[in-house]
């Protein structure tokens, strides 16, 4: 594929705001090159296409992926491929272990497979299959609009635009791109939890963008990016995607409980999209290995914070009530299978390699 094609460096990725010392840090502790910060003042004259009061960490190797291409790509090596298959429009309903406790047993809509392991990325889908599990996790799901999209001004020509990510002391997230073949600028809006209402089930979607969120990102677009972008008519989303995320904003990638190191949990939201390489490493490496206690580089000191038992993160059953004698007790090959549900893909998506 011609350069720049799936994965678009052009201007490199701009992430800005209260945490960028904190990804200053994953920089560091994982030796990624060209990572550079930038101080508030720093940033007015280095990236002078957003105003933006606050600090910013520029990777000039990392950008955005084209994820419709991405995905054509694999599938293509995928079918090249004799020992993966893919399965899609599969409901996962449970998972045993087999009598010799070897393998893992699952049952789908569609029938039954074996695995050594087995991966679950389930987005959306997190809280109920893994209730399945018996594992409550105290996760949140939320309803968004996809994104607007603004007409590059003729009057910032000369600026230069990353792939950028935006995030504020009161929580609101944004996440922009370069302009495209038409001249656009794509903004999203990411989950704020304190200001946004979750949603019960995939199944309780809408698909009609929640107006207060919309006027709040175009507000903020007017205070911060006036000077690259037309006001004027912008294109606004006609649906709405799905993220999911933790209580305590954080992320998991651990074994499930009671399973003996066979079963692997991700979990992600549109928040942590720059740090999906990494992740993305540390579920294969779960998979290949029995824990982070084997690892000898700096992965192996995150794993704490990507644990599944990290205080909150699993909700624990009420305590047992003792009725009267005449009441009732009130309780309420080696083969790796990975179970993920795209609710819904964007054309660009930003990531850090």
């Amino acid at each position: 594929m011609p350069s720049n094609s799936l994965l678009n460096t052009l201007n490199g990725f701009l992430y800005m705001g209260q945490s960028v010392s904190d990804m200053a840090e994953f920089c560091r502790n994982l030796s990624i090159a060209n990572c550079t910060q930038f101080s508030s003042t720093q940033m007015t004259n280095e990236h002078s296409f957003i105003t933006i009061n606050q600090p910013g960490l520029h990777l000039s190797q990392s950008g955005f992926i084209n994820v419709t291409l991405l995905n054509t790509a694999l599938r293509i090596l995928v079918a090249q491929t004799s020992n993966i298959l893919i399965r899609d429009k599969e409901t996962f309903l449970g998972a045993r272990k087999m009598p010799d406790r070897s393998r893992m047993h699952i049952t789908t809509d569609r029938g039954s497979l074996t695995a050594d392991k087995i991966i679950f990325l389930p987005g959306a889908f997190t809280k109920t299959m893994m209730s399945t599990l018996g594992l409550n996790l105290s996760i949140n799901l939320y309803e968004l609009p996809s994104a607007v999209n603004f007409r590059r001004s003729k009057s910032s020509s000369n600026l230069t635009v990353s792939t950028w990510s935006y995030v504020s002391a009161d929580s609101d997230h944004y996440a922009g791109f370069p302009q495209d073949h038409s001249n656009y600028l794509r903004i999203e809006p990411r989950i704020n939890p304190a200001t946004m209402q979750t949603v019960n089930s995939p199944l309780d979607r809408t698909n009609k963008s929640d107006q207060q969120i919309l006027d709040k990102m175009l507000t903020w677009v007017g205070q911060h990016l006036s000077q690259t972008v037309d006001l004027i008519n912008p294109i606004m989303p006609t649906d709405t995607t799905f993220d999911s995320m933790l209580s305590d904003r954080g992320f998991i990638l651990d074994y499930i409980p009671g399973f003996e190191q066979k079963l692997v949990l991700g979990t992600d939201s549109w928040s942590s999209i720059q740090y999906i390489p990494a992740f993305a490493e540390i579920l294969a490496r779960l998979v290949l290995t029995n824990g982070s206690s084997t690892w000898s580089d700096d992965y192996a000191s995150f794993m704490t914070e990507f644990s599944v038992h990290v205080n909150g993160r699993i909700i624990l059953p009420e305590p047992s009530v003792t009725q009267p004698p005449n009441g009732v007790a009130n309780t309420k090959d080696k083969t790796v299978l990975i179970f993920s549900f795209l609710i819904s893909v964007y054309l660009l998506l930003p990531i850090c390699i």
